[in-house]
């Protein structure tokens, strides 16, 4: 890579037309785990190349626990910290499913099916995450819990469970533990951030107040190498004259000590910390990616491009036409070629003759084909379908003053407990597409 900072290499597609929402490259670094809008999580190379894929599961079980893959979209996924072999992947699906990479295409090892604490609703999984040394598992839902397991199972029940640990409805768009395995923070979509303890979750550590915009699902929080710094990005609504920033908080007590600004208009959404080259890279909402760095503290990485010039284009491979017609208007007339000889004008009539519209017919029956005037009365005289012009509302509603009269299907089965018809206020199908609805509205 050089200073137009391109990519080396660009793989198109990978999950068809569904957004990519999360990505994580392996312990070994050879292979990279992509979760996106489907319900398959794709493995790929570092060039590019699939490696295998989760298989998708039966939508039409009703029991999530019975069936070989996730049924909905995914929304995170984590490898193993030990076992290079083994990922987690969540879904709003409500479960959790742990996986081989040597079988992923025969089902899930493990499914963790968790339910919501509010009556017959189920809870979508917004982030999963492991500690560092991979024997807790943990799990944010949307109904504002945290849920915990032993990775070594059983998975029947959480360990740990923390009610209303952020607002109902928003849960955690992002969680990450300390290298101690204790402590962890989470990124809410209440515009909040909070620190708990593992041993102590009654209460968190510390909270900051609501006044860090979280407009996305996929924002995510870190902490910093020497653990002393947590980061996670700020929303800003679009065509909003401030900067999308990177936040950077004491891990002690979540107090702010810098804000870097990153773009204007856009969002924050990704925040990455790279402990070796000491860098930090961010994705905004608005496609771009910036990278952070210190000439004197960071090594490799966007130092070495920074440095690099681009290359500028050879012309040495340009091949010039030396032998094209040049064209004199003023030359004498035998010297001319400008179309005017005998076999120009021939070429041009054969050539305005090959375009030259079918006549129509003089004589009915011609060629075995009817005349134009024929197949016009034909068309007039057949019976043309309009129901497409007809508006189905219209159509529907002639029949209401009939079924007001005399019901017949559905007013009978009513009469007693419900005389009076009781109809729904949502105008959306299911709670996802309220929920997506709603979030746009935040974003606008």
């Amino acid at each position: 890579m050089d200073g137009n900072f391109r990519p080396f290499l660009t793989a198109k597609e990978v999950c068809g037309n569904n957004p990519i929402r999360d990505m994580q490259f392996s312990i070994s670094g050879d292979q990279f785990l992509v979760t996106s809008g489907a319900s398959e999580a794709k493995i790929l190379t570092r060039e590019g190349n699939e490696v295998t894929h989760t298989v998708k599961g039966d939508p039409y079980l009703r029991d999530a626990r019975n069936t070989k893959g996730h049924t909905s979209a995914l929304t995170s996924g984590r490898w193993h910290p030990s076992d290079k072999n083994v990922f987690v992947t969540s879904s709003i699906d409500s479960t959790l499913r742990i996986w081989d990479i040597n079988r992923c295409k025969a089902g899930q090892t493990y499914v963790i099916s968790v339910k919501s604490k509010l009556p017959g609703t189920r809870s979508p999984i917004t982030c999963t995450t492991y500690t560092a040394d991979g024997k807790v598992l943990l799990a944010c839902a949307q109904d504002g819990a945290i849920h915990a397991w032993s990775s070594n199972g059983p998975f029947i029940r959480p360990s740990i469970d923390i009610d209303n640990a952020h607002c109902q409805g928003s849960g955690a768009s992002g969680v990450a533990f300390a290298f101690n395995n204790i402590n962890f923070t989470t990124r809410g979509l209440d515009d909040t951030v909070k620190l708990w303890d593992l041993r102590n979750t009654k209460n968190p550590i510390a909270s900051t107040p609501p006044n860090l915009p979280n407009f996305f699902e996929e924002t995510n929080i870190m902490f910093s190498p020497n653990e002393e710094l947590i980061l996670t990005g700020v929303s800003v609504k679009k065509n909003d004259p401030s900067h999308g920033k990177i936040v950077l908080l004491n891990s002690l007590n979540l107090e702010v000590i810098k804000e870097v600004k990153i773009s204007l208009s856009a969002s924050v959404i990704k925040v990455l910390w790279h402990p070796r080259i000491n860098q930090i890279v961010t994705g905004i909402s608005n496609g771009s990616c910036h990278v952070l760095y210190d000439p004197l503290v960071s090594v490799r990485g966007a130092t070495i491009c920074a440095a690099k010039k681009a290359k500028m284009a050879e012309f040495d491979h340009i091949d010039l036409q030396t032998n094209g017609v040049i064209v004199n208007p003023n030359a004498l007339p035998m010297f001319r070629t400008d179309g005017n000889n005998q076999k120009s004008k021939k070429r041009q009539r054969e050539d305005k003759n090959k375009f030259k519209p079918e006549m129509p017919l003089s004589v009915k029956g011609k060629r075995g084909e009817l005349n134009t005037k024929a197949v016009d009365f034909i068309m007039k005289t057949r019976e043309v379908d309009s129901t497409r012009l007809e508006d189905p509302r219209e159509a529907i509603l002639k029949h209401a003053d009939d079924a007001d009269e005399d019901p017949y299907w559905v007013a009978p089965a009513y009469d007693k407990n419900q005389p009076k018809p009781v109809f729904s206020q949502s105008v959306f199908e299911t709670e996802e597409e309220e929920r997506q609805e709603s979030l746009k509205k935040r974003r606008a």
